[in-house]
């Protein structure tokens, strides 16, 4: 647990007493088998040649163990410190708090083209199983005019994403410990190139969104808790309208019907009641009296940044919009046609 006025020192998982003690007794139980079975199961050269896969085996195993073994007495020893004096990152890297702009925790933020490569490079490796989310200290800091991004990833570190910003914000003595804060300087540097802000006005803006984009962050939270259990929900109800919806006609336009009715259907009933709930939460946010005080426009500002709203609408959000009404009117007419057919009524 960090307090205020103490380094915050993230530590390799290994260096922790729990790893090392587990390592050491599993890796010295595997270790000990592995070892037994293949000087009781093999006693010359040739009887290995004859079963060269079982002995692969025990020595790959046996390998590991003693992989863990080594890491339980000599863990790695390399840690981030987040302190008075900047940012350290082992022995070799250190950013000064007054070269860093900003500092945070989040994920790898690849772009759709770098994401999608990485996707194509995984299918030709033939790469399987669950693929674990990384995620990473991001550190802006200036060198020279220019401002550098460098990231490191905490997988493998013992740490508390919420402590990472409290420790950022306390030593640097600014509000810069989380993504949304850079957001919000990029937009207010903006706004002062493009001639909309002088640099007071776009520090008292600064200062008033700040105070307030934490409240919104709170609201996206809740919606997007509302969406994944709305998903829930249409997941769970997929089997009950496969029962209603299966047929023995093998055609393309039944298997279309059935996949609709089945599968897209009950999703798009779901993100559609999300939607509607997430904008009664939204517009009972606007009436709470933490942003009573805000502006139309800052409200907006602030809903933009922390993700609530992508600004006004386009033709082509409106043509989406109405798209995606007209396939949930579709699907409920469906599902209203084939009870009513199942139950002989037409």
């Amino acid at each position: 647990m960090w307090r205020e006025g103490e380094d915050l020192v993230l530590r390799d998982k290994t260096t922790l007493p729990l790893y090392r003690v587990l390592y050491n007794v599993v890796g010295s139980i595997i270790l000990f088998f592995c070892v037994s079975k293949l000087c009781a199961q093999f006693t010359s050269i040739e009887e290995v040649m004859d079963d060269v896969k079982t002995a692969l085996i025990y020595l790959c195993i046996g390998l590991v163990a003693a992989y863990g073994l080594y890491l339980s007495y000599f863990p790695d020893q390399s840690t981030i410190v987040i302190g008075e004096e900047g940012i350290k990152i082992g022995d070799k890297v250190s950013y000064p708090w007054d070269e860093v702009t900003h500092a945070y925790y989040g994920d790898e933020e690849l772009t759709f083209a770098e994401e999608l490569g990485r996707g194509v490079v995984r299918g030709l490796q033939h790469r399987k199983g669950k693929k674990k989310k990384a995620w990473f200290l991001h550190v802006l800091h200036k060198v020279g005019q220019d401002v550098l991004h460098d990231k490191y990833k905490l997988n493998s570190f013992s740490y508390d994403e919420k402590e990472i910003k409290k420790a950022v914000e306390y030593w640097s003595g600014r509000d810069i410990g989380d993504k949304a804060d850079l957001q919000r300087d990029q937009y207010i540097d903006r706004l002062v190139v493009e001639g909309q802000l002088t640099q007071e006005a776009a520090d008292e803006k600064r200062e008033r969104l700040s105070t307030f984009i934490p409240y919104f962050s709170d609201v996206k939270s809740t919606i997007s808790s509302g969406i994944i259990w709305s998903m829930v929900a249409a997941f769970a109800l997929c089997p009950l309208l496969y029962l209603l919806f299966k047929t023995d006609d093998h055609s393309f336009p039944q298997l279309a019907i059935f996949f609709f009715g089945c599968v897209i259907g009950p999703f798009l009933l779901a993100i559609r009641i999300a939607g509607k709930r997430g904008d009664k939460i939204l517009e009972k946010f606007r009436q709470d009296e933490k942003v009573k005080d805000l502006t139309k426009e800052e409200f907006d500002e602030c809903a933009q940044l922390a993700h609530l709203s992508n600004g006004e609408s386009t033709l082509s959000d409106k043509i989406l919009g109405v798209s995606f009404n007209v396939l949930t009117v579709a699907w409920v007419l469906l599902l209203i046609y084939t009870i009513l057919t199942k139950l002989g009524v037409l």
